[in-house]
């Protein structure tokens, strides 16, 4: 046995949660949140309302994440931060997290759950051969499998109404399109 080994520190392995109902909200973790801090009113002329049809239409068309957060940061800051008295600067990163672990837009979570599936099936199809010997590597196979098999499921569960599936926004959004 080496010098090292007899030395070598040991650590212990401490669970946690997976999901900590005493932290902060997901969204903010001690930042700004312009979800979280105001509420909609229903007026046609609603701020709120017409940011969150926004990033359900967005949503409804497949945009991505990032497609979404930089529209919902462009309209924040061009048309609604100058009404709030402190003008609170709303970050991307508080808008991503707001957006996918809020209760109120699961159907992004969906979508970013379909497109991890999607690079994993693409990034296993790339290992799937051994480049020497042209051979199928059975390990990376099943996994390739089990990959497109859990994909299929989700989609069989988006289909039947299992998630994913949202409609159109009712409200006007002349707030958003005056932006694009």
């Amino acid at each position: 046995m080496d010098e090292e080994d007899e030395t070598a520190e040991i650590v212990e392995y401490v669970p946690g949660p997976a999901y900590d109902v005493a932290e902060l909200p997901e969204c903010s973790r001690g930042q700004f949140c312009f979800f979280c801090e105001f509420s909609e009113t229903g007026d046609s002329d609603d701020r709120m309302g017409s940011l969150k049809d926004m990033v359900r239409s967005m949503a409804a068309e497949r945009k991505s994440l990032p497609q979404i957060v930089n529209a919902v940061h462009r309209v924040y800051n061009e048309i609604i931060k100058g009404e709030i008295d402190d003008e609170p600067e709303w970050s991307k990163q508080s808008i991503r997290s707001h957006l996918l672990y809020s209760t109120e837009f699961t159907e992004l979570f969906d979508h970013m759950i379909e497109r991890v599936l999607q690079n994993i099936i693409v990034r296993q199809n790339q290992t799937l051969v051994d480049g020497l010997t042209g051979e199928i590597i059975e390990e990376k196979r099943r996994a390739f499998i089990d990959s497109i098999n859990t994909y299929q499921r989700l989609k069989a569960a988006s289909s039947s109404g299992g998630g994913g599936q949202i409609g159109r926004p009712k409200r006007n959004l002349r707030m958003i399109e005056a932006v694009e």
